[in-house]
């Protein structure tokens, strides 16, 4: 192409500058949904982050004056809609939204597999304090599993040679993100773990999105590190950043930096602790042997030392003091015990009686009252029974009873004599007739025999 005179050429700083002048005027304010990744919050109080979708991502930034008034805890994964201006950022030509409203919509695809792969492990124990390996105090031999070229290996290096360089380091070089980097990872720690002289491993990398730090949310590398027979401190991205290798791993270290710093005590600080511990160790020895010597020199002025057996003369002295005290306080004792026995003996003969004995024969007596009277009480429930028993019985024989059933007595009268044949009564005797109710007086007019003969008088 020919370049024309007449061709106006721009630099970038203008054309930058154009674009960012088309755009604001054409998307003033607009809507965007996607979901939340890279996020990183500065010291200045501004937020950053990237809005993805399946196929696009567009910068966002939240500065400080509109973050103070947000409530929502912004995270990596997380669904968001946002509203604001379409702008560039001009020294490095990106376009970007500066939000001022943004709402959460749910959580994205990566974040819900994150919980869903995290609880699963939780439930199964895999992050139970118990299985915890404790990490040695001074460790001589270190293994490091990460990107050879990342910063990461250059922070740790730099720490270790800063505080203890004599300290042996083996880097075992791996992928840390994409495809083959899982695999990559789990074949570094089983290496590890079969050199027997291995103390303790730093399973790191830098930070980066979510994407970037998915290789360590895999479940097959949580159970690598599970089953490792060898510590392992898990220092993956920055100090907002969590993946299940931290909630599996023996310690979790906020950065790379941190976890050398964990595993190395300061060369200078530990020399001087052991210098301090030494002089206080021999000065308190020092002490302790002036102390004793001193004790030493004065069990040999005593008379303890001179005359060993003094201690037990004088002990057995006064043992033949207490026993000849004791002696006569004890004859002491019986002699007033035998008195106030005495005493009471014959208090109870010459003054207790009358009272006691009166006491006595009243409990006494009204125990024998009671027992006649429970006596007599069952006697004559006794005597009743049997009483009512034989009334009944002769009740049953008596002519009353034949009385009540339409029999009568008769009587001669005045003689009351029971007539049990008619051969007993002649014409014009009286006769009295006892009937079940009353009586009756009455006249013989007539005498029938047994042979049925009828007389007449």
């Amino acid at each position: 192409m020919k370049e024309n005179d007449n061709q106006y050429i721009y630099t970038i700083t203008e054309i930058t500058k154009e674009i960012k002048k088309l755009l604001e005027n054409n998307f003033t304010s607009v809507w965007i949904k996607g979901e939340i990744s890279n996020l990183h919050i500065h010291t200045s109080g501004h937020i950053y982050f990237s809005l993805k979708d399946q196929e696009s991502q567009i910068k966002a930034v939240i500065f400080k004056s509109k973050a103070s008034q947000m409530n929502l805890k912004l995270r990596d994964g997380l669904n968001v809609v946002v509203y604001g201006l379409i702008s560039i950022y001009e020294p490095r030509g990106e376009y970007q939204i500066i939000v001022d409203y943004l709402k959460s919509t749910g959580a994205g695809v990566l974040y819900e597999a994150f919980e869903r792969l995290k609880k699963d492990l939780e439930k199964k124990g895999i992050f139970d304090p118990k299985h915890k390996r404790a990490l040695p105090m001074i460790p001589q031999r270190i293994g490091i599993v990460t990107s050879p070229t990342g910063a990461a290996i250059r922070d740790i290096l730099s720490v270790i040679k800063r505080r203890f360089s004599n300290i042996e380091i083996l880097i075992v070089p791996v992928k840390v993100q994409g495809e083959g980097s899982v695999v990559e990872i789990i074949q570094a720690i089983n290496i590890l773990n079969k050199i027997e002289e291995m103390e303790v491993i730093i399973l790191t990398r830098g930070g980066g999105s979510v994407e970037d730090l998915w290789s360590f949310n895999d479940e097959r590398l949580a159970y690598a590190i599970y089953h490792s027979r060898i510590p392992i401190i898990s220092a993956v991205g920055h100090e907002t950043d969590f993946t299940i290798a931290d909630f599996v791993a023996d310690l979790r270290a906020a950065t790379p930096s941190i976890a050398a710093e964990i595993l190395t005590k300061n060369k200078k600080e530990l020399s001087q602790k052991i210098k301090s511990f030494k002089t206080f160790i021999i000065s308190r020895t020092k002490s302790t042997l002036v102390k004793k010597n001193l004790s030493y020199k004065n069990c040999q002025n005593s008379i303890l030392f001179k005359r060993p057996y003094y201690k037990i003369d004088k002990i057995q002295q006064y043992l033949d003091h207490y026993l000849n005290t004791i002696s006569f306080n004890f004859s002491r004792k019986i002699e007033t015990w035998k008195n106030r026995l005495f005493i009471s003996q014959e208090d109870k003969i010459f003054k207790f009686p009358q009272r006691y004995l009166l006491e006595f024969r009243k409990q006494d007596l009204e125990q024998r009252r009671s027992l006649v009277r429970n006596i007599f009480c069952h006697k004559f429930q006794e005597i009743q029974f049997k009483t009512n028993l034989f009334i009944e019985k002769l009740d049953s024989f008596s002519p009353l009873k034949t009385l009540g059933r339409g029999y009568s007595i008769t009587y001669l009268y005045p003689e009351n004599v029971i007539i049990k044949d008619s051969s007993q009564v002649k014409k014009d005797n009286s006769i009295r007739v006892k009937l079940h109710k009353g009586e009756v007086l009455a006249k013989v007019n007539e005498i029938k025999r047994d042979s049925d003969e009828e007389s007449k008088i």
